[in-house]
């Protein structure tokens, strides 16, 4: 999908719809993005371990509103920022496991 220019900006990053929480990251290629999100629980056992969620959304801009919008459906040309994106999601939470 090409992309035109414009004034317009982009939306401010924000916490998924569905996520209580703020992203610990958020990663961004192009008009995909995909954030991280961190919660702690407590197992039966009582250890706690951090769990890690992400969400993979992609932004664009309403024509006729000229205002940015989301979705979390994507097009042909999505897959491969949306793949890079998630790889280095990936090595975020490793990392995080890491240290």
């Amino acid at each position: 999908m090409a992309s035109s220019p414009s004034t317009a900006k982009r939306p401010a990053e924000t916490q998924d719809a569905t996520s209580p929480a703020k992203p610990v990251a958020t990663v961004r290629y192009g008009d995909v993005s995909a954030a991280i999100f961190a919660e702690t629980v407590r197992l039966p056992s009582g250890t706690e371990v951090t769990t890690h969620r992400v969400s993979l959304r992609r932004s664009y801009r309403d024509q006729q509103a000229n205002e940015w919008k989301h979705t979390h459906v994507l097009g042909d040309s999505d897959l491969l920022p949306a793949a890079e994106a998630l790889r280095k999601c990936f090595e975020l939470i490793e990392e995080r496991r890491r240290s």
